[in-house]
């Protein structure tokens, strides 16, 4: 049973990223965008165990809804993603976009282009032949539009609507609209920026912290980025459990403490809100199709890209690979080349514990993967697409339950002579 979870934010909110924050006139934070997977689990599971009133001991805890690296048996997340709704609360979902989208250089176009697999012996000096990272990933191609679009690819947020337009491809039946993007964050989320004090600490002779007094520490005002959501949005997500559970039930109305610093946002019944039409086709795969020219010929291969829509994990070409393949049955997978911002560390803070946890290093949300698919026929290439479609793959199998590692799948677009196999 699959529930949809809806989060409007009542507050300014601050999702703090890991590491320590130094307080000073001139230190700065930011707070994360979205809200990460492991605060959204957070207000979930704490919002579970506040309806039913058991906070201990920790093995009824852990039974009601698991420990703080697990889900309970059965249990998955996807999500959180920003949405809006109009005045009907019809909802549009909003996306990272993906990274296979670059800006053109035509001034007077508004529309991105689409990157294409390029022929190593044409770019040599995309690829860094001796560096380190290069031998994980060897075989690799770069892909790019040169000279008819910029070299670094776009980073913001797109609508469901633009998103089905660049997993559509070439042959996409909509047009971009270009109110449907944002090169930083989505129209109805803006920056608010609070000012704070840090208050002094006493410490024992060992520097243990014994106590926070309530005294400002000289010099050490600090600034904080907050994120401000207009009225009409908030943040969905999906949560699947066993049926007969109790726990949907908890995650229909109640304010739950989001972030540090105090933010707080509402739980509210998804009953009466409409779902974004886009978003179900993309979901379901409905857009994807494979050419009259590709379904005439024996054996098909294709060209997909692979979007991750959550952080991602693998540590290697081979790795991602044996991923993919978890899932593609008969059809076999190549990994051809990987379009990427930099990398994003993810860690936190165990409230269990009472310590930090260690921080990683995850492929951001947006990063695009062209693959190549060949299999016996197009039927066995089509529902291949839909079998590795809305799935969370690209990641450990306890962080899949999380939500960690989630892709959709483009059509398959054209091959532009890069494959030089």
């Amino acid at each position: 049973m699959t529930n949809t979870i809806f989060l409007r934010p009542i507050t300014a909110i601050y999702f703090g990223k890991p590491g320590s924050f130094c307080a000073g006139e001139t230190h700065t934070g930011t707070s994360w965008f979205p809200p990460p997977i492991s605060a959204f689990q957070g207000m979930i599971r704490t919002k579970i165990l506040q309806h039913i009133g058991v906070f201990s001991p920790k093995n009824k805890v852990e039974e009601l809804v698991g420990t703080k690296e697990s889900l309970p048996k059965d249990w998955s997340l996807k999500g959180p993603f920003p949405t809006s709704y109009s005045n009907n609360k019809e909802l549009t979902l909003w996306f990272p976009i993906p990274s296979f989208l670059f800006l053109p250089l035509e001034s007077d176009s508004c529309c991105p282009v689409r990157a294409k697999l390029l022929l190593d012996k044409q770019y040599p000096y995309l690829l860094d032949i001796d560096s380190d990272t290069n031998k994980k990933y060897s075989g690799l191609l770069p892909a790019g539009a040169p000279n008819i679009a910029c070299t670094k690819p776009l980073s913001g947020w797109i609508s469901s609507h633009n998103l089905l337009w660049a997993l559509k491809g070439d042959n996409a039946d909509i047009s971009w609209d270009i109110h449907g993007c944002s090169l930083s964050l989505p129209p109805f989320v803006s920056w608010e920026t609070k000012p704070g004090l840090a208050r002094e600490k006493e410490k024992d002779d060992r520097h243990n912290i014994k106590k926070i007094t309530g005294r400002a520490q000289e010099g050490m005002l600090y600034f904080l980025n907050y994120l401000r959501f207009s009225d009409n949005s908030g943040i969905i997500g999906w949560l699947s459990v066993p049926d007969g559970s109790t726990a949907p039930n908890a995650l229909k109305q109640g304010p739950i403490v989001a972030g540090k610093k105090g933010g707080v946002m509402a739980f509210d019944d998804f009953e009466g809100y409409q779902i974004d039409k886009n978003w179900e086709k993309i979901e379901n795969g409905e857009f994807l199709d494979v050419s009259s020219e590709t379904k005439a010929t024996k054996p098909v291969s294709v060209l997909v890209w692979i979007i991750l829509l959550t952080p991602g994990r693998w540590e290697s070409t081979s790795e991602l690979t044996q991923m993919l393949r978890s899932c593609t049955k008969d059809v076999d997978v190549a990994v051809k080349s990987i379009i990427s911002l930099e990398p994003i560390s993810l860690g936190g803070f165990s409230m269990a514990d009472k310590r930090p946890m260690p921080a990683t290093s995850w492929y951001p949300a947006g990063t695009s993967i062209l693959v190549k698919l060949e299999g016996e026929n197009a039927q066995q290439i089509l529902s291949c697409l839909r079998e590795l479609n809305n799935k969370t793959i690209l990641a450990s199998d306890k962080d899949k339950a999380f939500g960690y590692g989630h892709i959709l799948v483009s059509c398959p677009i054209e091959d532009n002579g890069g494959d030089n196999d």
